[in-house]
């Protein structure tokens, strides 16, 4: 490739990683840091963040190479100096951009402090700093900690601004977002009502404001599995954005994407893979085939095609989105790290175990290494491997994995988590092969009452632990609801996912170990 700047092919040739498309996006690192530094001569320090072609913001490692580089060369000023304080903001959010946490929280904190210094603890600028640093702690799931810190900024902007300011109603926002991240959805719910009720009063039903307050709203239904609402509330929104912004807008097509993962809960997957198929189309269009967003689609329509059955057509997108990531973002990216999990869960259900218990086996390792042992991403990751190894029949070693994930799991997150809801499942399922019969029931009774609760009796997990308890029930002679219930799971399982899913073959050989007609 050639450099849209020297025009010269020599050297590292790489992608903005903006919206400019293939050979319009190649670009020296060298020759991108000249034009900023020539920009910021001339006052302007849009350069270092922003393409001036596209005027889309830079990802990727050339946002990393030169939000480093414009922090380097003003590092040593005083902390208060203004373009120190943007150039320290700019490389913070290009650490966090490439999911380099640790790092961007380290960042966060000398700005957070540097605030403090300048405005003093109340100030707009460093509530802004508090709350970056709690988006970041949040990501490196710390999720408690980034509550305590989301509540001291909206407990400041109530007292100074009013509980109706719109900082104020950002802040009950994104402590909202924490509480979803925590499994706290009755409190989030409560917190994100709020905020549509103020802005639907103040702003108007169809203010940009109102129609993202109403998307939060129906995304935490979606969690407690009131899929009825979620969806009614999305496809208010997305006739609205159609309306007045177009059809290939990005909050149109983020509209169209939330309405697709609402209906893959309610097991209207043709429905869903129509939405992901457009958005992808479109932004493949507009940002490119390695743009983040566009990635993010794929990743989405591969699991869509994984809950169909279609798992050789997932697997070779999941296995795209991979190496883009990988290129783009690189190895130990977040993205790049859960999108391998998931990939891990597709040979999983391809019943390719040993495929599937080496790339789970490498993604755990290098999320512990890089996010820690009790990172939510983490503990999928091992429960996904948990279950892997379980289905091999190295029982009492899955169960091992199973019940240190279950233990972690429960001292983050709240009990009505997806995450330790499932963790429970494939525990529950150790204990029963292990001849724990009683403790199993106990435990999947639980956990099958709060899937019900907050997911729906149609959900796939749920489905997936009725089938798991029933079999429990029958080995502890409680053969009249066991046998009842596991003919029920079949049936719903067959109908919602088809003969040839994962689950609904693992509920088919429980139907004829017990001799039971499917």
């Amino acid at each position: 490739m050639q450099c849209t700047i020297c025009l010269d092919t020599e050297g590292d040739v790489i992608q903005r990683g903006c919206c400019c498309r293939g050979d319009a996006g190649a670009v020296h690192l060298d020759c991108l840091i000249e034009l900023a530094n020539a920009h910021q001569r001339q006052g302007d320090w849009g350069g270092w963040t922003k393409c001036e072609v596209c005027k889309g913001r830079f990802t990727g490692h050339v946002q990393i190479g030169l939000g480093r580089t414009w922090f380097d060369q003003v590092k040593d000023r005083d902390k208060t100096d203004e373009e120190r304080s943007y150039a320290a903001a700019a490389l913070s959010d290009a650490l966090y951009s490439q999911g380099r946490y640790e790092d961007a929280a380290e960042m966060e904190k000398d700005i957070l402090e540097a605030d403090k210094e300048m405005y003093g603890v109340d100030h707009p600028n460093t509530l802004v700093s508090k709350g970056n640093l709690a988006t970041t702690l949040n990501a490196l799931g710390r999720h408690s900690e980034a509550a305590d810190l989301q509540l001291e900024v909206l407990t400041t902007r109530n007292e100074v601004l009013g509980p109706e300011h719109p900082q104020s109603l950002i802040s009950k926002s994104n402590l909202a977002s924490v509480y979803v991240c925590l499994g706290q959805f009755g409190k989030a719910a409560e917190l994100q009502r709020t905020v549509l009720e103020v802005r639907k009063r103040v702003l108007g039903d169809q203010h940009p404001d109102t129609l993202t307050s109403i998307v939060d709203v129906s995304q935490i239904y979606d969690h407690q599995g009131k899929y009825d609402q979620a969806a009614d509330l999305q496809q208010q929104v997305l006739a609205v954005r159609k309306r007045t912004l177009g059809e290939d807008h990005p909050q149109t097509l983020s509209s169209m994407n939330c309405l697709a993962g609402i209906y893959v809960s309610q097991g209207r997957y043709l429905d869903a893979a129509a939405l992901n198929v457009r958005v992808l189309e479109t932004r493949q269009r507009v940002l490119g085939d390695n743009h983040p967003n566009t990635l993010a689609t794929k990743s989405d329509l591969a699991r869509n095609y994984c809950h169909q059955g279609r798992y050789e057509e997932a697997s070779k997108i999941q296995l795209e989105v991979i190496a883009s990531h990988q290129r783009v973002l690189g190895l130990e990216h977040p993205h790049t790290l859960i999108v391998t999990s998931n990939y891990s869960e597709t040979l999983r259900d391809q019943r390719k175990y040993d495929e599937a218990e080496a790339v789970a086996t490498s993604v755990a390792e290098i999320m512990r290494r890089v996010h820690g042992n009790t990172h939510p991403d983490t503990l999928r990751t091992k429960t996904r491997l948990g279950s892997v190894v379980l289905l091999q029949g190295r029982v009492a070693e899955a169960h091992a994995i199973l019940a240190g994930v279950y233990g972690a799991m429960t001292s983050v997150l709240d009990s009505d988590h997806e995450a330790v809801l499932m963790t429970s499942t494939w525990l529950g399922h150790a204990q029963c092969l292990l001849d724990y019969h009683d403790e199993a029931a106990t435990m999947l009774r639980e956990t099958h009452a709060r899937q019900c609760h907050t997911m729906g009796r149609d959900h796939r997990l749920t489905l997936l632990t009725a089938s798991v308890l029933a079999d429990a029930l029958m080995r502890t002679g409680e053969s009249g609801e066991g046998s009842e219930l596991l003919c029920a799971t079949f049936d719903l399982q067959r109908r919602l996912r088809g003969e040839g899913h994962f689950d609904t073959l693992l509920t088919a050989e429980r139907l004829q170990s017990w001799d039971l007609a499917a």
